[in-house]
Protein backbone atom coordinates (compact mmCIF):
# COMPACT_ATOMS: atom_id res chain seq x y z
CA UNK A 1 0.00 0.00 0.00
CA UNK A 2 1.44 3.61 -1.20
CA UNK A 3 1.72 5.63 1.97
CA UNK A 4 0.10 8.76 -0.13
CA UNK A 5 -2.27 8.86 -3.06
CA UNK A 6 -2.41 12.44 -5.35
CA UNK A 7 -5.44 12.58 -7.52
CA UNK A 8 -4.91 14.96 -10.28
CA UNK A 9 -7.80 15.82 -13.03
CA UNK A 10 -6.12 16.87 -16.45
CA UNK A 11 -7.74 19.29 -18.84
CA UNK A 12 -6.79 21.89 -20.87
CA UNK A 13 -3.92 22.72 -19.02
CA UNK A 14 -0.91 22.36 -21.59
CA UNK A 15 0.57 25.26 -20.36
CA UNK A 16 0.69 24.34 -16.69
CA UNK A 17 1.02 21.11 -16.41
CA UNK A 18 4.73 20.58 -16.82
CA UNK A 19 5.40 22.93 -13.56
CA UNK A 20 2.91 20.71 -11.88
CA UNK A 21 4.32 17.44 -12.50
CA UNK A 22 7.80 18.26 -11.96
CA UNK A 23 7.13 19.61 -7.91
CA UNK A 24 4.95 15.83 -7.49
CA UNK A 25 7.56 13.82 -9.13
CA UNK A 26 10.54 15.55 -7.13
CA UNK A 27 9.12 15.07 -3.93
CA UNK A 28 11.28 14.00 -1.24
CA UNK A 29 8.72 11.23 -0.02
CA UNK A 30 9.54 8.43 -2.01
CA UNK A 31 6.20 6.08 -1.69
CA UNK A 32 3.36 7.86 -3.67
CA UNK A 33 0.99 6.74 -6.01
CA UNK A 34 -0.42 9.19 -8.77
CA UNK A 35 -3.67 9.15 -10.05
CA UNK A 36 -3.50 11.50 -13.09
CA UNK A 37 -6.87 11.36 -15.02
CA UNK A 38 -7.33 12.68 -18.34
CA UNK A 39 -11.19 14.17 -18.65
CA UNK A 40 -10.78 13.32 -22.83
CA UNK A 41 -8.37 16.78 -22.73
CA UNK A 42 -8.19 18.37 -26.49
CA UNK A 43 -4.66 19.64 -25.96
CA UNK A 44 -1.45 18.33 -25.42
CA UNK A 45 -1.56 18.21 -21.31
CA UNK A 46 -1.07 14.28 -21.59
CA UNK A 47 1.63 14.42 -24.12
CA UNK A 48 3.48 17.04 -22.09
CA UNK A 49 2.84 15.24 -18.54
CA UNK A 50 4.51 11.76 -20.47
CA UNK A 51 7.68 13.86 -21.55
CA UNK A 52 8.15 15.03 -18.01
CA UNK A 53 7.96 11.50 -16.50
CA UNK A 54 10.75 10.52 -18.94
CA UNK A 55 12.77 12.61 -16.77
CA UNK A 56 12.01 10.74 -13.78
CA UNK A 57 12.15 7.27 -14.30
CA UNK A 58 12.14 6.09 -10.57
CA UNK A 59 8.58 7.37 -10.57
CA UNK A 60 7.13 5.65 -13.35
CA UNK A 61 5.87 2.73 -11.74
CA UNK A 62 4.28 4.92 -9.45
CA UNK A 63 2.16 6.67 -12.21
CA UNK A 64 -1.41 5.73 -13.37
CA UNK A 65 -2.65 7.81 -15.89
CA UNK A 66 -6.23 6.73 -17.08
CA UNK A 67 -8.28 8.21 -19.94
CA UNK A 68 -12.35 9.26 -19.39
CA UNK A 69 -14.34 8.07 -22.24
CA UNK A 70 -15.51 11.51 -22.49
CA UNK A 71 -15.27 14.75 -21.34
CA UNK A 72 -16.85 14.17 -17.99
CA UNK A 73 -16.16 17.54 -15.44
CA UNK A 74 -13.84 17.67 -12.60
CA UNK A 75 -16.31 16.20 -9.98
CA UNK A 76 -16.76 12.99 -12.00
CA UNK A 77 -12.88 12.63 -12.40
CA UNK A 78 -12.06 13.31 -8.93
CA UNK A 79 -14.78 10.92 -8.05
CA UNK A 80 -12.60 8.03 -10.02
CA UNK A 81 -10.02 9.05 -8.87
CA UNK A 82 -10.99 8.28 -5.33
CA UNK A 83 -12.58 5.00 -6.18
CA UNK A 84 -9.41 3.79 -7.19
CA UNK A 85 -6.89 4.95 -4.96
CA UNK A 86 -5.01 2.67 -2.67
CA UNK A 87 -3.18 4.94 -0.54
CA UNK A 88 -2.72 4.91 3.74
CA UNK A 89 -3.37 8.80 2.68
CA UNK A 90 -5.46 10.52 0.23
CA UNK A 91 -5.18 13.87 -1.38
CA UNK A 92 -5.61 15.85 -4.69
CA UNK A 93 -3.95 18.48 -6.70
CA UNK A 94 -5.41 20.41 -9.30
CA UNK A 95 -2.90 20.18 -12.61
CA UNK A 96 -2.63 24.13 -13.05
CA UNK A 97 -1.12 24.37 -9.24
CA UNK A 98 2.12 22.89 -7.59
CA UNK A 99 3.08 21.95 -4.19
CA UNK A 100 6.70 22.55 -2.54
CA UNK A 101 8.65 19.48 -2.42
CA UNK A 102 8.44 18.22 0.90
CA UNK A 103 4.68 18.86 1.12
CA UNK A 104 3.55 15.30 1.11
CA UNK A 105 6.96 14.05 3.43
CA UNK A 106 6.02 16.32 6.15
CA UNK A 107 1.94 16.32 5.69
CA UNK A 108 2.17 11.84 6.35
CA UNK A 109 4.83 11.99 8.91
CA UNK A 110 2.92 14.71 10.85
CA UNK A 111 -0.49 11.98 10.39
CA UNK A 112 1.63 9.45 11.66
CA UNK A 113 2.85 11.30 14.56
CA UNK A 114 -0.02 13.08 15.25
CA UNK A 115 -1.94 10.04 14.51
CA UNK A 116 -4.41 12.05 12.93
CA UNK A 117 -7.16 11.19 10.23
CA UNK A 118 -6.55 14.67 8.62
CA UNK A 119 -3.63 16.98 8.06
CA UNK A 120 -4.60 20.47 7.03
CA UNK A 121 -1.70 23.08 5.50
CA UNK A 122 -1.56 26.75 4.78
CA UNK A 123 -1.35 27.88 0.76
CA UNK A 124 -0.40 30.55 -1.28
CA UNK A 125 -2.89 32.33 -3.88
CA UNK A 126 -0.48 33.39 -6.58
CA UNK A 127 -0.28 34.45 -9.99
CA UNK A 128 3.23 32.47 -10.79
CA UNK A 129 4.94 35.67 -11.26
CA UNK A 130 4.82 38.28 -8.57
CA UNK A 131 1.38 38.20 -6.69
CA UNK A 132 0.78 36.07 -3.83
CA UNK A 133 -1.69 35.80 -0.90
CA UNK A 134 -0.85 33.64 2.10
CA UNK A 135 -4.32 32.02 3.20
CA UNK A 136 -4.40 30.75 7.02
CA UNK A 137 -6.03 27.38 6.13
CA UNK A 138 -8.32 26.35 9.56
CA UNK A 139 -8.74 27.95 13.07
CA UNK A 140 -10.04 24.58 14.35
CA UNK A 141 -9.03 21.85 16.58
CA UNK A 142 -11.19 19.28 15.47
CA UNK A 143 -12.84 17.83 12.21
CA UNK A 144 -16.07 18.65 13.51
CA UNK A 145 -14.72 22.26 14.39
CA UNK A 146 -13.31 22.67 10.93
CA UNK A 147 -16.73 21.72 9.12
CA UNK A 148 -18.41 24.69 11.07
CA UNK A 149 -15.41 27.08 10.28
CA UNK A 150 -15.82 26.49 6.75
CA UNK A 151 -19.74 26.57 6.71
CA UNK A 152 -18.64 30.20 8.93
CA UNK A 153 -16.57 31.12 5.59
CA UNK A 154 -13.40 31.23 7.64
CA UNK A 155 -11.51 28.10 6.29
CA UNK A 156 -12.16 27.03 2.78
CA UNK A 157 -12.83 23.64 1.64
CA UNK A 158 -10.65 23.05 -0.88
CA UNK A 159 -9.25 19.30 -0.64
CA UNK A 160 -5.51 20.10 -2.24
CA UNK A 161 -4.61 21.24 1.05
CA UNK A 162 -5.98 17.85 3.04
CA UNK A 163 -4.18 14.96 3.69
CA UNK A 164 -7.16 12.33 4.57
CA UNK A 165 -6.39 8.78 6.11
CA UNK A 166 -8.02 6.51 2.96
CA UNK A 167 -10.46 5.39 5.52
CA UNK A 168 -12.19 8.69 6.06
CA UNK A 169 -13.19 8.08 1.85
CA UNK A 170 -15.93 5.09 2.76
CA UNK A 171 -19.56 5.31 2.31
CA UNK A 172 -19.14 8.85 0.99
CA UNK A 173 -21.64 10.23 -1.37
CA UNK A 174 -19.98 11.52 -4.20
CA UNK A 175 -21.10 15.02 -5.73
CA UNK A 176 -21.55 15.40 -9.46
CA UNK A 177 -21.43 18.99 -10.77
CA UNK A 178 -18.57 21.07 -10.40
CA UNK A 179 -19.76 24.18 -8.15
CA UNK A 180 -19.75 22.94 -4.11
CA UNK A 181 -18.44 19.49 -4.92
CA UNK A 182 -14.97 20.20 -2.50
CA UNK A 183 -17.72 21.43 -0.01
CA UNK A 184 -20.14 18.82 -0.02
CA UNK A 185 -16.89 16.20 -0.44
CA UNK A 186 -14.88 17.78 2.69
CA UNK A 187 -17.68 18.00 4.54
CA UNK A 188 -18.29 13.87 4.87
CA UNK A 189 -14.73 13.02 4.48
CA UNK A 190 -13.94 15.55 8.10
CA UNK A 191 -17.33 13.86 9.07
CA UNK A 192 -15.35 10.40 8.91
CA UNK A 193 -12.57 11.41 11.31
CA UNK A 194 -11.84 12.12 14.48
CA UNK A 195 -8.64 13.58 15.16
CA UNK A 196 -7.18 16.98 13.20
CA UNK A 197 -3.92 18.24 12.93
CA UNK A 198 -3.10 21.34 11.52
CA UNK A 199 0.37 22.78 9.48
CA UNK A 200 0.62 26.58 9.58
CA UNK A 201 3.04 26.26 6.39
CA UNK A 202 1.69 27.31 2.75
CA UNK A 203 3.05 23.63 1.20
CA UNK A 204 0.33 24.39 -1.51
CA UNK A 205 0.63 26.82 -4.59
CA UNK A 206 -2.78 27.75 -6.43
CA UNK A 207 -2.65 29.12 -9.36
CA UNK A 208 -5.25 31.79 -10.24
CA UNK A 209 -5.23 33.62 -13.88
CA UNK A 210 -6.27 37.49 -13.79
CA UNK A 211 -6.58 37.32 -18.04
CA UNK A 212 -9.41 34.80 -17.30
CA UNK A 213 -11.26 37.26 -15.29
CA UNK A 214 -14.09 38.62 -17.17
CA UNK A 215 -16.43 41.63 -16.25
CA UNK A 216 -19.60 40.45 -18.11
CA UNK A 217 -21.58 37.88 -15.88
CA UNK A 218 -23.80 35.56 -17.99
CA UNK A 219 -27.19 34.87 -17.49
CA UNK A 220 -26.71 31.44 -18.48
CA UNK A 221 -23.59 30.79 -16.44
CA UNK A 222 -25.10 31.81 -13.44
CA UNK A 223 -28.32 29.28 -14.09
CA UNK A 224 -25.88 26.82 -15.05
CA UNK A 225 -23.68 27.20 -11.62
CA UNK A 226 -26.82 27.45 -9.69
CA UNK A 227 -28.10 23.94 -11.16
CA UNK A 228 -25.09 22.60 -10.25
CA UNK A 229 -24.77 23.45 -6.65
CA UNK A 230 -28.10 22.78 -6.26
CA UNK A 231 -27.66 19.28 -6.91
CA UNK A 232 -24.38 19.17 -4.55
CA UNK A 233 -26.09 21.52 -1.60
CA UNK A 234 -28.98 18.67 -1.79
CA UNK A 235 -26.23 16.41 -0.89
CA UNK A 236 -24.85 18.71 2.10
CA UNK A 237 -28.10 19.45 3.19
CA UNK A 238 -29.13 15.84 3.71
CA UNK A 239 -26.14 14.83 5.40
CA UNK A 240 -26.28 17.41 7.79
CA UNK A 241 -29.39 16.42 8.83
CA UNK A 242 -30.10 15.20 12.39
CA UNK A 243 -25.91 15.87 13.40
CA UNK A 244 -25.05 18.22 15.88
CA UNK A 245 -23.62 21.00 13.40
CA UNK A 246 -23.94 24.77 14.78
CA UNK A 247 -27.57 26.05 13.48
CA UNK A 248 -25.56 29.57 12.62
CA UNK A 249 -23.13 28.03 10.99
CA UNK A 250 -25.85 26.55 8.51
CA UNK A 251 -27.27 29.85 8.12
CA UNK A 252 -24.36 31.21 7.01
CA UNK A 253 -24.01 28.42 4.50
CA UNK A 254 -27.60 28.80 3.09
CA UNK A 255 -27.29 32.62 2.43
CA UNK A 256 -24.01 32.14 0.65
CA UNK A 257 -25.34 29.43 -1.66
CA UNK A 258 -28.48 31.48 -3.06
CA UNK A 259 -26.10 34.60 -3.26
CA UNK A 260 -25.22 32.84 -6.46
CA UNK A 261 -28.29 34.14 -7.82
CA UNK A 262 -28.17 37.42 -7.33
CA UNK A 263 -27.18 38.71 -10.58
CA UNK A 264 -30.85 37.04 -11.23
CA UNK A 265 -32.84 38.49 -8.67
CA UNK A 266 -34.32 40.95 -11.07
CA UNK A 267 -36.12 38.66 -12.53
CA UNK A 268 -39.42 37.50 -10.96
CA UNK A 269 -38.52 33.82 -11.20
CA UNK A 270 -35.47 33.66 -10.41
CA UNK A 271 -36.65 36.00 -7.11
CA UNK A 272 -38.65 33.87 -6.18
CA UNK A 273 -36.21 30.78 -6.41
CA UNK A 274 -33.56 32.72 -4.39
CA UNK A 275 -36.45 33.63 -1.36
CA UNK A 276 -38.02 30.40 -1.21
CA UNK A 277 -34.99 28.12 -1.60
CA UNK A 278 -34.76 27.86 2.08
CA UNK A 279 -37.99 28.34 4.04
CA UNK A 280 -37.15 31.37 7.30
CA UNK A 281 -34.02 32.20 5.94
CA UNK A 282 -34.56 36.15 6.08
CA UNK A 283 -35.35 36.32 9.42
CA UNK A 284 -32.72 34.17 10.43
CA UNK A 285 -30.21 36.15 8.13
CA UNK A 286 -30.99 39.38 9.70
CA UNK A 287 -31.09 37.80 13.33
CA UNK A 288 -27.39 35.92 12.58
CA UNK A 289 -24.60 37.57 14.56
CA UNK A 290 -22.31 35.92 11.84
CA UNK A 291 -23.54 37.67 8.96
CA UNK A 292 -22.29 40.72 7.99
CA UNK A 293 -24.47 44.42 8.24
CA UNK A 294 -23.38 45.02 4.35
CA UNK A 295 -25.17 41.51 3.62
CA UNK A 296 -28.01 41.97 5.56
CA UNK A 297 -28.71 45.27 3.84
CA UNK A 298 -28.42 43.23 0.39
CA UNK A 299 -31.22 41.16 1.28
CA UNK A 300 -32.94 43.81 2.45
CA UNK A 301 -32.96 45.50 -0.91
CA UNK A 302 -33.27 42.36 -2.39
CA UNK A 303 -36.51 41.83 -0.87
CA UNK A 304 -37.73 44.82 -1.70
CA UNK A 305 -36.68 44.58 -4.98
CA UNK A 306 -33.90 47.08 -4.90
CA UNK A 307 -31.28 44.83 -5.94
CA UNK A 308 -28.89 44.00 -8.12
CA UNK A 309 -28.25 47.67 -9.63
CA UNK A 310 -28.50 47.33 -13.61
CA UNK A 311 -24.24 46.95 -13.87
CA UNK A 312 -24.58 43.92 -11.44
CA UNK A 313 -27.33 42.32 -13.26
CA UNK A 314 -26.49 38.98 -15.40
CA UNK A 315 -26.95 39.52 -19.04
Amino acid sequence: MPKVSIIIPVYGVEKYIERCARSLFEQTLDDIEYLFIDDSTPDRSIDILKRVLENYPHRKSQVNIHRMEQNSGQAIVRNWGMQNATGEYVIHCDSDDWVDIDMYRAMYEEAKDKNADVVVCDYDMTDGVSNSKRVNACHASTPKQLIESCLLQRDPWSLCNKLFKGTAYYNIVHPQGAMGEDMATTMQLLWNCKKLSYMPQSYYKYFYNNKSITKVISKDSCARKYDQLAANTKIIMNFVDGKDINPDALIVYKNSIRAILYPLVYEDQYYKLWNNMFEGLNWQVLKSSNIPMIEKVRVILTILHLYPRKQFRAV
